[in-house]
């Protein structure tokens, strides 16, 4: 709003390649890789609140491995991992797993036209319907790559 940088107080497990998106004022950085685990990836949910600028823990995400993304859609977090993807609903502190229709792997995702829209590695995508079922997709590809994400909070 301001155009202007401003420091945050820092997080409570600091992470790089973590899933994340934002739900109100909220921001969620699921995963990610640690120097402080034992294998190298978080198994944590860490929460932002831009009103109370305090940071918080929350139930930890299954194991879904490398984070390639994580996308908002209906007021859940969507982590699309190497090893699975799961679902983190906050009214409840929930996670589920969600079954994919692909083995391949997923490149990127977002959230578009009200659906979630995941980019495969093998140039296919497939969306999820409303009702939770997913469908192949046809994307129109440009020189070779997609780009996908944006997070705007407070």
């Amino acid at each position: 709003a301001t155009g202007l940088w401003e420091e945050l107080p820092p997080m409570l497990h600091a992470c790089v390649r973590a899933a994340s998106g934002v739900i109100g004022n909220q921001l969620f950085i699921a995963g990610g890789y640690t120097a402080y685990s034992i294998d190298g990836f978080s198994s944590t949910l860490q929460i932002y609140n831009s009103v109370t600028r305090a940071w918080r823990m929350a139930a930890p995400p299954p194991d879904f491995g490398i984070a390639f993304g994580g996308v908002v859609l209906d007021g859940k977090l969507f982590v699309f991992g190497s090893l699975a993807t799961a679902v983190y609903d906050p009214q409840f502190d929930t996670w589920t797993d969600q079954s994919m229709p692909w083995s391949a792997h997923i490149c990127s995702a977002c959230a578009h036209k009200g659906r979630i829209v995941a980019i495969l590695g093998n140039r296919t995508a497939f969306a999820r319907a409303a009702d939770g079922t997913w469908s192949p997709y046809e994307i129109t590809t440009g020189a070779g790559g997609y780009a996908t994400g944006s997070v705007l909070l407070g």
